[in-house]
């Protein structure tokens, strides 16, 4: 007989009359290997917990179990217990589905999402849905909020590769562009298992600062998505006709050519951007990203009509000073304040000497290159070794030692491309390309001494390659520099100096040599500037007032503007000033005497 309480009856019926709505079940994996386990052990002992159904026409609709259905078709069973329950017209029984689920954890955050989802679409609220499957409201809200990430980012909340409280920092980047969370979620997942070098970013980091995660790598960003401040090549834009016509007069004036021209955005460009909501900062004050390719595009034109505007305000002066110089008043003659084909040749003297000057530094790169590989890449690991080792931070820096450096001059770091006049021009690697080329190079090394050497040899291009080789908006701006933790840290670029001085030709160290030379007197001069100060530091106490008046002068002179050793010297002879004045008043009398 069946049985009624509550408005649920239990009863037997034929497997046949029940139907299973395609894609009503909240969970997404109905694994086959579970399903043929469960229909052995059907087979055996019979269906145990009957399937949840409500009455559809002249059969029923499976509300929960389906499983454990799909298991009886396998183990041929005809007839099942069921407890047959009316739906909702509202939900369609889906709510009961999702609660039976629930109560046995068996659904992931992404199943319950896209079943508060369903839910939602058939018109109940977020607080209906909330009461009716007997959880709280942000739960709810949460889990919703899911479903605007991309749907590839699924599998890693499921599984928990991606944790419960990147979700929210996840979603806030979704908000601003769909591509950013999964973006920020590669980031993390490479640095966690070594694909780059650079200090990893976690989970917390992404908590933090979601944008600074999202655009760690730029060149990575969606197409549509620019980080400020990163260099774009003109190309990536498209260009009004007015626009391009501006571009092509700024060119001739100029005496460059079009395509070399690279774009950056700036604090002007976000504020523009922000106006039109297209612009979004990030927690840290800096992390920055203009989104949409038509607003980008825009800003390029305004970039490009600011450029043609102060080029022609430049050629207008340089005539005026022209004229002048001729004794010619300003905005003289016709003749001499339209002398465009003076300033055409002037401009092409100017770039053929910048295009002779980026050859030999090329040049050069290509020589110090091939001398470092052959005279740097293997070394004996001795006391001077070690310490250029251990100053330089290698591993979180290997991306801008090798743009800085390497990427101008190893060989096979350079890729030459023809020309249309059919010479070669040479095409060096961007970010990526190079520190991924500094890995392999490293990689290459098989014992202690090609450890070391290549190490050095990637620090030595660091320390003396021409950036005057390419264009000034595609430089590293990086300089080589020690970190301050060891001791020996400040003579790091004097040791390095010195291996490379060994062993490398005097010719091919001799570009930058005066420079070096006048930056190792500054630090020369500043260690004796550190010594003299803490032994006239140390010896204040003991001298006169007048003494330390003189000491005072000569830090005024030996210390720079604003040097923090200024004031504090300045504030202990004012302590020690005041004290010999408390204890040397001639006009206290001792033993009660009156006063003087």
């Amino acid at each position: 007989m069946p049985t009624q309480s509550e408005g649920q009856v239990l009863r037997t019926v034929a497997l046949s009359k029940i139907v299973v709505r395609e894609g009503f079940n909240p969970r997404s994996d109905a694994e086959q290997a579970e399903i043929s386990r469960l229909a052995k052990s059907i087979a055996e002992h019979g269906l145990i917990h009957p399937l949840v159904v409500c009455p559809d026409g002249d059969g029923f609709r499976l509300i929960d179990g389906e499983r454990r259905y799909r298991a009886c078709g396998e183990a041929a069973v005809t007839e099942v217990p069921v407890i047959v329950r009316h739906a909702d017209q509202e939900t369609e029984a889906l709510d009961v589905a999702l609660v039976s689920n629930m109560e046995r954890i068996d659904l992931t955050p992404v199943d319950e999402a896209k079943a508060f989802g369903r839910l939602l679409e058939r018109g109940l609220t977020r607080k209906g849905i909330a009461e009716r499957c007997g959880v709280s409201q942000r739960l709810v809200s949460e889990r919703l909020a899911l479903l605007t990430l991309d749907e590839g980012l699924y599998p890693k909340v499921a599984d928990g590769t991606i944790p419960p409280g990147a979700i929210r920092p996840l979603v806030e980047l979704s908000k601003i562009h769909p591509g950013l969370p999964a973006r920020a979620v590669a980031e993390i997942a490479a640095v966690q298992t070594g694909e780059y070098s650079q200090e990893p970013y976690s989970w917390a980091d992404l908590a933090r600062e979601p944008l600074q995660v999202a655009i760690a790598d730029p060149e990575q960003l969606p197409a549509d998505v620019y980080a400020t401040g990163v260099s774009y090549p003109l190309e990536r834009f498209t260009l009004t006709e007015k626009a391009g016509k501006d571009l092509a007069k700024w060119a001739q004036l100029e005496g460059r050519e079009a395509g070399e021209l690279n774009v950056r955005f700036g604090g002007e460009d976000l504020a523009a951007a922000e106006k039109l909501g297209a612009a979004h900062r990030g927690n840290d004050g800096w992390s920055a990203v203009i989104v949409g390719q038509d607003v980008a595009d825009q800003l390029v034109c305004d970039q490009v009509k600011a450029l043609l505007k102060r080029a022609r305000e430049l050629a207008k002066r340089q005539r005026e000073n022209s004229s002048q110089a001729a004794g010619e008043p300003a905005g003289g003659s016709e003749a001499a304040a339209v002398d465009e084909e003076a300033l055409k040749q002037e401009r092409r003297r100017e770039r053929e000497q910048a295009q002779e000057a980026r050859r030999k530094a090329a040049a050069y790169n290509a020589q110090l290159g091939g001398q470092c590989l052959v005279h740097l890449s293997r070394l004996k690991l001795d006391a001077g070794v070690v310490r250029v080792l251990s100053a330089f931070d290698i591993g979180s820096e290997l991306d801008k030692i090798a743009m800085r450096g390497a990427r101008y001059g190893l060989p096979g770091w350079v890729a030459q491309q023809e020309r249309k006049n059919a010479t070669p021009k040479p095409v060096y690697l961007d970010r990526a390309e190079a520190e991924a080329k500094a890995r392999e190079f490293l990689a290459a090394a098989k014992t202690a001494p090609e450890l070391a050497g290549r190490q050095v040899a990637l620090l030595a291009m660091a320390r003396y390659a021409d950036e005057g080789a390419i264009a000034q908006s595609s430089r590293s701006f990086y300089t080589l520099s020690p970190g301050r933790q060891l001791p020996w840290s400040i003579e790091a670029l004097e040791d390095l100096d010195a291996i490379a001085s060994e062993r490398l030709p005097a010719h091919v160290l001799e570009r930058g040599r005066k420079e070096r030379e006048q930056e190792a007197a500054r630090r020369r001069q500043g260690r004796e500037t550190t010594a003299w100060y803490e032994g006239e530091l140390a010896l204040l106490e003991g001298m006169s007032a007048q003494q330390r008046q003189a000491v005072l002068t000569e830090a005024t002179e030996r210390l720079e503007d604003y040097d923090p050793r200024h004031w504090r010297l300045r504030q202990r002879i004012e302590q020690l000033d005041a004290a010999t004045e408390g204890s040397d008043d001639p006009t206290q009398v001792e033993d009660g005497g009156e006063t003087a």
